[in-house]
């Protein structure tokens, strides 16, 4: 899905009801392992913000240039990854990444 920019992160319980209208959207449950991400509001160049799950043990800030992936099936049957960051490509304002 390419690149963009953190511009914020969705509240956890924001993001919990929103589970039931994202899994309507995509025609199956999202897999389990992914249910309790962090949201991290993305913007695209002239895109509309966009929430993306950040997958379990990585951090990410506000400002932070990432890299994008889809969503797609997953091994546990009738379930669905989410879209997500795959990688923190460093501060789009030249700070230093954190690992």
């Amino acid at each position: 899905m390419g690149h963009g920019t953190i511009i914020g992160f969705e509240d956890a319980s924001a993001a919990r009801a929103d589970i039931p209208l994202r899994e309507a959207q995509q025609g199956g449950a999202i897999d389990p392992q992914y249910l309790g991400d962090l949201r991290a509001m993305v913007t695209q160049r002239e895109k509309a913000p966009r929430p993306y799950d950040v997958p379990a043990g990585m951090t990410v800030r506000i400002g932070d240039r990432v890299a994008l992936q889809n969503s797609y099936r997953s091994k546990t049957p009738c379930a669905y990854v989410p879209v997500q960051i795959t990688a923190d490509l460093g501060p789009a304002s030249g700070r230093a990444p954190q690992k």
